[in-house]
């Protein structure tokens, strides 16, 4: 995913949600993934969620 699309995703984030807050976009974390029937490790880029207010389940503060 280009710097390009990320940063379209939080805008939109910012725009249409009022109680998540986007805390960093630059977060790199290795995810494993089922591949062709095996366990691989793939590193992605992750985005930090935020609740601003409390909101069904989730309490504010929460990641």
């Amino acid at each position: 995913m280009s710097d390009m699309q990320l940063q379209n995703i939080v805008d939109i984030i910012h725009k249409c949600h009022t109680w998540i807050d986007v805390g960093s976009s630059f977060h790199w974390k290795d995810t494993a993934v089922s591949r062709h029937g095996m366990v691989q490790t793939v590193c992605c880029r992750c985005i930090t969620l935020r609740a601003c207010h409390s909101n069904n389940d989730y309490v504010r503060g929460q990641e």
